[in-house]
């Protein structure tokens, strides 16, 4: 007789709840072997990444405390609306990548288009984020939108 055995490997995602009180799971992509920031990681990442001061105002100006901002990250409570855009950006540059690694959320927000973002790829965006505004979803949970810079001509 002989005997086979597997081992299974636990994918790597995240959970967030939805209005419907179903579970939704925010899967990162496999081939990517990257670990999760964490509240002060995404910190630090946006600082590195970031060509100016400007990161420091982006970030205090944002969030209301530090804890705010390690909620929004541990908890995947950050969304960018895929319709508002600055069209250079909607392009390959940023939506494949964040394809590749998000959850659609429709009928969340009084509007569509909202998805949940990638942690990391939003870090190393740090130059062209505007801001992070406040949005409330449909039951009233608060998540922070990520706003875009458009190039300037």
């Amino acid at each position: 007789m002989q005997v086979i055995l597997t081992m299974l490997e636990t994918p790597e995602y995240r959970s967030m709840k939805r209005k419907d009180n179903n579970i939704s799971r925010i899967y990162y992509n496999n081939n990517i072997e990257e670990e999760i920031l964490s509240g002060d990681d995404f910190y630090k990442a946006l600082v590195d990444n970031s060509e100016t001061d400007e990161v420091y105002d982006l970030i205090h100006n944002s969030f209301p405390a530090a804890q705010e901002m390690e909620d929004a990250v541990t908890d995947m409570k950050m969304v960018i609306n895929k319709n508002k855009l600055p069209h250079d950006l909607a392009s390959d540059k940023l939506i494949k990548p964040l394809d590749d690694a998000i959850l659609q959320l429709d009928n969340i927000f009084k509007e569509d288009g909202y998805v949940v973002a990638n942690i990391n790829r939003i870090a190393s965006l740090s130059p062209r984020i505007e801001k992070f505004v406040q949005v409330l979803d449909n039951s009233g949970r608060c998540f922070y939108e990520v706003v875009f810079k458009g190039l300037k001509n």
